[in-house]
């Protein structure tokens, strides 16, 4: 019985630091979207007399679209997985418990991720083409 309950805990504490990553990695990833966001108005209102040829406008338009895509699906990623953790409470606290609604937001949450390394993968190129476009 000991080894059954010092199993529970110790795949709860797994559970445990698996969520806080990915909180880590969620609010990593919002905070380099923001800054890169951030990057864009600045390079784009810093008094530069230089015009910009069409390719460096359509890199900095999708740049930026991608990065603010990014910074809004970690936060829907992060209201997804609270309230999924909500969802958790209220089911333990009932003993009949329904776990569709908890399992679908946890579905969404992983597919908002693997969404947002898209959009911050497409983002951090595009901003690199600017960049080079810019200095070559």
């Amino acid at each position: 019985m000991a080894d059954a309950q010092a199993e529970k805990e110790k795949i709860s504490l797994f559970h445990s630091r698996a969520k806080e990553a990915g909180n880590r990695l969620s609010t990593a990833i919002l905070t380099i979207s923001l800054g890169g966001t951030a990057v864009y108005f600045a390079t784009l209102t810093g008094g530069t007399n230089s015009s910009f040829s069409i390719f460096e406008k359509v890199i900095v338009s999708v740049g930026l679209v991608m990065f603010a895509l990014t910074s809004f699906l970690c936060l829907l990623e992060l209201k997804f997985d609270a309230n999924r953790f909500y969802i958790a409470a209220t089911n333990l606290e009932v003993e009949e418990a329904n776990w569709d609604k908890y399992n679908r937001l946890r579905k969404l949450r992983l597919r908002l991720i693997y969404c947002s390394y898209i959009t911050l993968a497409i983002a951090l190129v595009v901003t690199t083409l600017f960049v080079l476009s810019l200095i070559i």
